[in-house]
């Protein structure tokens, strides 16, 4: 259990589900939970890669949606996540970007918030890219944020989440 690997091998869980653990730990905390009985695998968190994004080309020029949203179809109603990171985000809101719709941000492996400042890192601007790309082909769509710091159960939650917040596009 948690409570043991945290006192016995002074490591930190801070996400658990369904038999998986996600922790800080030392490099001698992780060789000692390599021996704990029960324990099938201990391998560093993997967390997402940022890419840079140098140019981007407007979306609906690229994807011809211009006659799609002259006949109406604009994405209205339609509610779509992007998991991403958020550089310069909040200086494009009500110029290129609407305001999130709602938003889940880690401060820390297992920790969120729904303040959208927690997603203002300067790792990298490629969500807001995503975005500004998918409002160009979609001006009516409601966009709901997150980063994650692991591609594991943070990943897993903040799907779950968009999901209850009724996101039809991931």
């Amino acid at each position: 259990t948690s409570l043991a690997i945290r006192t016995t091998l002074g490591v930190l869980p801070a996400n658990e589900a369904d038999g998986v653990i996600e922790a800080y730990a030392s490099l001698e905390g992780l060789r000692a939970l390599d021996a704990v009985p029960g324990v099938w695998s201990v391998r560093p968190i993997i967390g997402p890669i940022p890419l840079s994004v140098t140019s981007e080309a407007t979306g609906s020029s690229v994807h011809n949606s211009t006659n799609w949203n002259d006949y109406g179809f604009t994405g209205l109603g339609v509610k779509v996540g992007i998991i991403d990171s958020f550089d310069g985000y909040t200086e494009l809101i009500g110029l290129e970007l609407p305001a999130p719709a709602g938003v889940r941000c880690y401060t820390a492996v297992g920790t969120s918030s729904s303040n959208f400042a927690d997603c203002q890192s300067e790792d990298s601007n490629h969500g807001t890219a995503v975005a500004e790309a998918v409002v160009d082909i979609a001006p009516g769509v409601e966009l709901y944020l997150a980063d994650v710091p692991t591609c594991g159960l943070d990943l897993i939650e903040t799907a779950l989440w968009m999901v209850s917040e009724g996101v039809q596009v991931i």
